[in-house]
């Protein structure tokens, strides 16, 4: 091995150049930031949650749907027994993927404020939510989100509580933010 491929290639190098490349290849890939947040008896929380996976189907109708999968382990609140009761709520044993989809072409054509359909898979129960959409300002250019509450009940699912004291509320409020290449996907896939 000549040294100048051991410069290059030694540790410290190698470990800058797999950051870099793990950096750009975060940065280029579609994604779905997810933002939920409940209330219950004693205080509202904020958690979070990245898509696993966003890709276009094919539906034997011949129309496009982006689907898009979370998985449930990796919700967050960032407290851990919070977590943890919110993983055993949803069966993430069983069910470790919430799916989510809407038309491409719908989601295309939504404009500022308008509403959307969405369809939810949830602990193997499927419901359909209104989302709302609106247009973010990012670094020139515009994301979207899509706002829209999900109702517990509505999936067969158990609010957790602490003791039977601290119940969090039926309802959490969830807002999906598209990436440029998401949308990218999007219009792609409304063609």
């Amino acid at each position: 091995m000549t040294s100048k491929f051991r410069f290059l290639f030694n540790g410290q190098s190698m470990a800058t150049l797999l950051l870099a490349l793990a950096s750009s290849a975060a940065w280029a890939s579609p994604a779905i930031s997810i933002r939920f947040h409940g209330e219950s008896t004693l205080h509202g929380f904020d958690g979070h949650v990245e898509t696993a996976e966003i890709r276009i189907e094919d539906s034997p109708q011949g129309l496009r749907r982006l689907v898009t999968t979370v998985s449930v382990p990796a919700m967050t609140t960032d407290h851990a027994g919070r977590d943890r009761r919110m993983v055993e709520m949803f069966h993430g044993a069983s069910f470790p993927l919430i799916t989510g989809s809407a038309l491409a072409a719908d989601l295309a054509a939504v404009e500022e404020g308008g509403d959307l359909p969405l369809e939810l898979v949830i602990g193997g129960q499927t419901n359909t939510v209104t989302a709302t959409c609106r247009m973010v300002p990012v670094e020139g250019a515009a994301e979207h989100e899509l706002s829209f509450p999900v109702s517990l009940r509505a999936f067969d699912l158990k609010a957790p509580s602490v003791i039977g004291v601290i119940r969090v509320s039926d309802t959490v409020d969830v807002t999906a933010r598209l990436n440029a290449e998401a949308w990218s996907m999007v219009k792609e896939g409304a063609r």
